[in-house]
């Protein structure tokens, strides 16, 4: 009986450690899905930017690119890395494409001078969308496409 009694306490007493583990290993992995979660949206972005662009040509509203954009946006804000600046400059490019095809210059020229400035916030001119950015400056007004890498 005493036996009985003594193994009934320990079960009890176990089972309160194992409910403040479960509760640990639960906020644990809360955090790990919530910053892989933020980090997915790297993954395939250059596809997933040229499908908002696509979508937005064909709704004719800029949403879905908007929508991509503050999301990146949001990434940036927490992770502060290069990569995302490259690809929200990335997604400027595709914006001015947008409002170009708008006959919208003068926002197409504000979406290429934030790109630009993300670029050069980056401090690392040689990349191949700067050059890109920066031909669609010294082209505004003629209906030519940026020079290929």
């Amino acid at each position: 009986m005493i036996r009985l009694l003594m193994i009934s306490l320990l079960f009890v007493s176990c089972k309160g450690n194992g409910t403040q583990i479960a509760k640990a290993e639960a906020i644990n992995y809360s955090s790990q899905i919530e910053q892989v979660s933020s980090d997915t949206l790297l993954i395939g972005i250059q596809g997933k930017i040229y499908d908002a662009f696509v979508q937005s040509l064909m709704s004719k509203d800029n949403k879905a690119l908007s929508e991509l954009s503050n999301r990146l946006d949001e990434l940036n804000k927490s992770k502060k890395q290069n990569l995302i600046l490259y690809w929200r400059s990335y997604l400027q490019f595709y914006s001015s494409i947008y409002y170009l095809k708008k006959d919208d210059k003068k926002t197409a020229e504000k979406e290429i001078d934030k790109g630009i400035s993300w670029l050069v916030e980056m401090q690392n001119k040689n990349h191949c969308l700067f050059r890109k950015l920066k031909t669609i400056i010294y082209h505004r007004g003629e209906k030519k496409m940026p020079l290929k890498c």
